[in-house]
C-alpha cells in the first residue's frame, strides 16, 4: 500500500501583501531633501534618482540632492518601496518646491519670504513679489505666512511670529479698517512693518505692502446693517464736523460717497437711499439705426426718486427720513443705441448736505 502525503512549501519572501511604508521629511535646504522612512527590513526603496535599502529594523534615510528630482516645480515626491514581489507607493508632500528651497538664503541670513496672505490684495516681501486674493472678512485679524531662515526670530506688526514643525511662520495683522481713508476708491495700501533678527547677529527692517480689493463694496457692506439698528461704527466720536457716508441703493450698482470725513472712523452719520418710484424725465428722438433695419428710434431718459433715512452710526439710531428727487441734468446723447436709456438720480451732495445738519 502506498500513502500519499500532501505536501506544502513555504517560499520565505515571496508574500504579495504591500510591505509597511511610511515616510517623513527630515529636512529641506538650499542643496536637497532628506526622507526618514520606515519599512519592512531589506526592502529597496526608490524616490527620484534615488534609491536605498532599509536595514534589519526596516529604516532607510533617502538623500534626493535636486538634480535627482525631475521637476523643481512639484511640491511631492514618490517612494517606491519593493520587499521580495510585494511593493507600496507613497507621496509625501514637501514644505515647499525645491526650486523655492534653492532660493533661500544661508542660515545666519535675516531675512524672510512671505507665502500666503489669505486676506488682501497684493503684498510685498524682501525677496519678491506674490499676489494674492481677499478671501479673508473684511476687518478681521489677517492671517500670515512667511518662511525664514533657521533661527531666526521675527516680528510682524509688533506680535512674534511662531514657527511650526514645517518650518513656516504663522501670524496675524490687526487690520485697523477704521484708519482707513474715506473714499470711494476699490482699494488702499497700508504697510505692516517686519523686523527679522537672525542668530548670528544680523537684523533687517522691512515692511509688508498690502492693498485691499474690492473695498467700495465691502465699505458698503460694512455700513449697511445700520439700517437695521445696528452699530457700524465702534469708534469713540472724536469731534468737529459731522462725517457723513452717502450710500446709495436705487439700482443694482449701488454707490458710496462722504462728506467732511477723512477716515472710515470719521463717519458719524449713514445715510441709505432707497428708490421711490421711477418718472419719464425726457423722450430724445431723431435717432436713426445704421444697420437699416429697425429705421428711427427713441431713448428716454428716467428719473429715479428716492426715500432716504439717516442714521447715527455709532447708535444705530433713525436721525430722520426725507424723499429727494432727481432732476434733469443731462441733455439728449449725440449717439445713442436700439433699445438704451439713461437714468438719473439723487444728488448724493444735495443727500450729504442734509443729513449733515442732523
Amino acid at each position: 500500500m502506498v500513502s500519499r502525503c500532501a505536501v506544502m512549501v513555504l517560499f520565505a519572501g515571496c508574500s504579495t501583501e504591500p510591505p509597511p511604508l511610511d515616510v517623513k521629511v527630515a529636512s529641506m535646504d538650499a542643496t536637497g531633501v532628506i526622507l526618514e522612512v520606515t519599512t519592512a527590513p531589506g526592502a529597496t526603496l526608490t524616490a527620484g534618482r534615488a534609491s536605498a535599502v532599509a536595514d534589519a529594523q526596516g529604516h532607510a534615510t533617502i538623500t534626493l540632492p535636486y538634480e535627482s528630482i525631475p521637476d523643481p516645480t512639484y511640491t511631492s515626491i514618490n517612494v517606491y518601496a519593493e520587499s521580495g514581489r510585494a511593493h507600496a507607493y507613497a507621496d509625501v508632500t514637501l514644505p515647499m518646491s525645491p526650486k523655492e528651497a534653492m532660493s533661500r538664503p544661508a542660515d545666519g541670513t535675516p531675512w524672510f519670504r512671505l507665502k500666503s496672505v489669505p486676506g488682501l490684495g497684493t503684498a510685498f516681501s524682501l525677496l519678491y513679489e506674490d499676489r494674492e486674493t481677499w478671501a479673508g472678512e473684511f476687518g478681521k485679524p489677517l492671517p500670515i505666512t512667511i518662511d525664514s531662515g533657521k533661527g531666526n526670530v521675527v516680528t510682524i506688526d509688533g506680535k512674534a511670529v511662531v514657527f511650526d514643525e514645517s518650518g513656516y511662520g504663522r501670524t496675524e495683522v490687526d487690520v485697523n479698517i477704521w484708519a482707513f481713508p474715506a473714499v470711494t476708491s476699490r482699494e488702499h495700501v497700508f504697510s505692516v512693518p517686519v523686523h527679522v533678527e537672525s542668530p548670528a547677529g544680523g537684523s533687517k527692517d522691512a515692511v509688508i505692502d498690502l492693498s485691499t480689493n474690492g473695498l467700495k463694496a465691502s465699505v458698503i457692506a460694512l455700513f449697511s446693517p445700520v439700517a437695521t439698528g445696528q452699530v457700524v461704527n465702534p469708534t469713540p466720536d472724536a469731534g468737529g464736523a459731522k462725517g457723513v457716508g452717502v450710500i446709495l441703493k436705487i439700482d443694482d450698482s449701488p454707490d458710496l460717497k462722504f462728506y467732511d470725513a477723512d477716515t472710515l472712523g470719521d463717519v458719524d452719520v449713514v445715510a441709505i437711499a432707497t428708490r421711490r418710484n421711477t418718472r419719464e424725465g425726457k423722450v430724445c428722438g431723431g435717432y436713426t439705426s445704421t444697420d437699416g433695419g429697425s429705421g428711427d428710434f427713441k431713448v428716454t431718459i428716467w428719473l429715479d426718486d428716492a426715500d432716504v433715512e439717516a442714521f447715527d452710526a455709532r447708535t444705530g439710531k433713525s436721525l430722520g427720513k426725507k424723499e429727494f428727487q432727481a432732476t434733469l441734468t443731462r441733455d439728449c446723447p449725440m449717439f445713442a443705441t436700439t433699445g438704451e436709456s439713461f437714468t438719473e438720480k439723487p444728488s448724493p451732495d444735495a443727500i450729504g448736505a442734509w443729513a449733515g445738519t442732523l
